[in-house]
């Protein structure tokens, strides 16, 4: 018989901890106000974390956040991309949580400074493994462009991604990428959400795991 399990972030969070999935750095990419960080320290407290977020509007709530978790905590106003360098950032003050990396200045476009996930963990000599949390709205692949390394030594990966638009947003095509390029296997899901004028599925975050660092008990289809 399958189960019929809960799927929001805390209890897939809570399964990924009983499966052994274990990690020093935690890297979330779109912070916002940084919610993540106490999901994070609940079942992983010794893990250092680093918040991302280009939108000047978040900084000081990552601030405070940052402060209520104690040690261990940056936070970097900075998009994560392919290169080192400046970035186009949409960034609606109606729809605060709606920002993302565009190609070229337009409306509600603001210059920010983007860094590559090789590079912060290349500056600060980081060891262990890492796990990453992207909320990009499309840029994933950039993102992962600039990330050579860090994949290396990255068990885990959270990110949110939808069913329609280009292919390098849609889960099926992100989830065989994961595989093939980085040996994630997705292994839950949170958070469904539908489209309101015709009930399609519009987006759900997949989490991902290196089958080797789980308690699994196999990963083959039964």
């Amino acid at each position: 018989m399958l189960l019929d399990l809960p799927a929001d972030h805390d209890s897939v969070l809570e399964r990924m901890a009983a499966w052994g999935v274990k990690f020093d750095q935690f890297f979330d990419i779109g912070a916002a106000r940084g919610g993540w960080g106490s999901k994070v320290r609940k079942h992983w407290p010794e893990s250092s974390i680093f918040f991302f977020e280009a939108a000047p509007v978040w900084l000081p709530h990552l601030q405070q956040t940052a402060a209520r978790l104690g040690g261990q905590v940056e936070v970097l106003n900075a998009a994560a991309g392919g290169v080192d360098g400046e970035a186009y950032f949409h960034f609606d003050p109606a729809d605060p949580y709606g920002g993302a990396l565009i190609d070229k200045p337009g409306e509600h476009a603001i210059r920010v400074p983007m860094v590559t996930l090789d590079t912060v963990t290349r500056e600060r000599s980081l060891d262990g493994r890492f796990a990453l949390k992207l909320d990009t709205h499309g840029a994933e692949r950039a993102i992962f462009s600039g990330a050579s390394r860090f994949m290396e030594r990255c068990d885990f990966v959270v990110f949110e991604t939808y069913n329609f638009g280009p292919a390098t947003r849609r889960f099926g095509q992100m989830a065989v990428f994961l595989e093939e390029e980085f040996g994630l296997r997705c292994i839950d899901i949170a958070e469904p959400k539908w489209r309101p004028y015709d009930n399609a599925l519009w987006q759900l975050d997949l989490y991902f795991v290196r089958p080797e660092k789980t308690k699994l008990a196999e990963w083959r289809l039964a």
